[in-house]
């Protein structure tokens, strides 16, 4: 008899040496609707809140002993409005048949059914910040075929309503100015530092605000946002070269731009991948963005009719930006 070599081995009869972990593709993704506000729930799916501007300074100089008249008095009922929002359902339903669930055990889920809600209850997660960051318009509810639908951030930030008969139309005080969107940016390598303070000083203008706003940044812009960092080499040109010194004491090259400030405002940038087609960046100051719940994301178990053991996972929310002022955006155009 021959020896037993390990490649004679029958792959049939041999036993295999599989992990019992997955290794995931990527990382779970939800980092605006994380770090937003986040509200009371509504007692209605319509919900609104009041805005206000305030009454515009001017020099007043008044001659002694004039006694006031009506022309002097101040009304500041034109000052405000009401905004509106609507909450959004959404759920990620699972289905396991209960042959799949009692004899098809996998080498990482010995479960079928807990390892289908696990990334069911991801989904919801991630489904809600694509919610969060889309550019439509709220929509009213129209039978089981049109949805109520809440607006999204890229919707909120608007320096006119569309056209038509829009739902919701945000009143004329609280629309964007136009110099807080930059829409003009069709290839995102043009995307310069002017671009954001240009933007940042129509925020400042606007809301009157300074302190810190987060950037969420197309994995395009971030890219273009790190090469600010570089140094490019002398030649004949008129454009202004930005330098750099960089601490080499531990060998390190650090090639990302985190933190930008100006005189108008501190800007803190993310990379988001979930971020609409043709936004490159939303500039967002948190305090001002709140996100309703009417309900978190929870689990129910659908009744068992003899097929397979069905599951979902819902969530009611909605998008309220209490000063759509306060906020920018930078686009090729959307």
């Amino acid at each position: 008899m021959a020896t037993l070599l390990d490649s004679d081995i029958s792959s049939v009869q041999r036993v295999r040496d599989v992990s019992s972990v997955f290794t995931l593709a990527r990382a779970v993704e939800n980092p605006f609707s994380t770090m937003v506000r986040k509200g009371p729930k509504p007692r209605s799916t319509l919900f609104e809140y009041p805005f206000k501007q305030r009454i515009t300074p001017t020099d007043s100089a008044i001659a002694d002993g004039v006694d006031v008249t009506d022309s002097d008095l101040t009304n500041n009922e034109a000052n405000k409005c009401m905004l509106q929002a609507r909450l959004q359902k959404g759920r990620v339903a699972i289905g396991v048949s209960d042959l799949a669930s009692e004899f098809g055990d996998e080498y990482a889920a010995s479960n079928l059914i807990a390892d289908n809600m696990a990334d069911a209850i991801i989904a919801a997660r991630e489904n809600l910040e694509v919610t969060c960051l889309k550019l439509g318009d709220s929509q009213p509810y129209g039978g089981t075929t049109t949805p109520a639908k809440t607006r999204g951030f890229g919707s909120w930030i608007r320096s006119a309503n569309a056209a038509g008969t829009p739902d919701l139309p945000i009143n004329a005080l609280a629309l964007t100015p136009s110099g807080n969107i930059n829409s003009s940016i069709s290839d995102v390598t043009t995307l310069k530092d002017t671009d954001f303070n240009t933007v940042m000083k129509s925020i400042a203008t606007a809301a009157r605000m300074k302190g810190t706003w987060d950037v969420y940044l197309s994995a395009d812009a971030t890219a273009v946002v790190d090469a600010w960092t570089r140094m490019g080499e002398v030649t004949s040109t008129t454009t202004q070269l930005r330098r750099f010194n960089s601490d080499m004491a531990d060998s390190t090259v650090t090639m990302e731009v985190r933190f930008y400030t100006t005189s108008f405002g501190k800007l803190r940038f993310h990379t988001h991948y979930s971020l609409p087609t043709g936004v490159h960046c939303y500039i967002v100051q948190t305090d001002m963005v709140t996100l309703r719940p009417g309900y978190a994301p929870r689990t129910r178990e659908l009744p068992y009719l003899g097929g397979s053991y069905k599951r979902i996972v819902e969530y009611v929310y909605g998008l309220a930006a209490e000063n759509p002022r306060a906020h920018g955006k930078i686009t090729n155009g959307v």
